[in-house]
């Protein structure tokens, strides 16, 4: 059987006004779903994460998404996910790809609880650039996620304020979204209005 390859695409929008993840999703691993009209990855035990990757392939360009966090305990790693991404998703791992992710860290609170924007190495990372989140702050209530892609520049902007600005060119060209939530017991995270690419 001939597996088709993601359709690259220069913009696509999705608002999850429905009942089901539908064709354009693929979920990878955990407990994923559409409730109220809002993407939903829920974690049920302490060795599950939830990943659901985008049907589609983009080159680049910019990526904006609101989400909210129910996770009122100081460990974990809540909201998290990958752009630019190639190579196999390990479901148990965090660094099985190649390309960037950004996670909020809640289980680091000596670090200031940081928001921090990876570079994936196979099984290892970098730290591009990070700001801090509290709990307080991050918890309960919906935030706005969007990142510019120009060239070499990665900016990262949270409700609206520029927090992350670098450069980095170690992966460009065709790469996959995917949407994560961490293990835990009772986590969950909620993603709503997304958007990928030039319009």
């Amino acid at each position: 059987m001939t597996i088709q390859a993601n359709l690259v695409i220069p913009f696509f929008s999705d608002n999850f006004n429905r009942e089901e993840i539908g064709a354009d999703w693929l979920i990878e691993s955990g407990d994923v779903s559409i409730e109220n009209n809002t993407l939903k990855l829920r974690a049920d035990d302490n060795s599950e994460r939830s990943w659901l990757r985008l049907n589609k392939s983009f080159i680049e360009g910019d990526i904006e998404f609101d989400w909210y966090s129910d996770h009122n305990a100081n460990n974990g790693s809540d909201m998290r996910f990958k752009f630019m991404a190639t190579g196999d998703l390990n479901t148990s791992a965090s660094w099985s790809q190649e390309g960037y992710q950004v996670q909020w860290e809640t289980w680091n609170a000596s670090g200031g609880f940081p928001m921090r924007l990876y570079c994936l190495n196979g099984s290892t990372s970098t730290v591009l650039g990070d700001f801090s989140l509290s709990l307080e702050e991050g918890r309960n209530t919906w935030h706005n996620m969007r990142i510019e892609i120009t060239g070499s520049e990665i900016k990262i902007y949270h409700n609206n304020d520029l927090q992350i600005t670098t450069n980095d060119t170690t992966y460009r060209g065709e790469g996959d979204f995917i949407f994560g939530g961490r293990e835990g017991i009772n986590r969950t995270v909620f993603y709503n209005n997304f958007s990928i690419g030039d319009d």
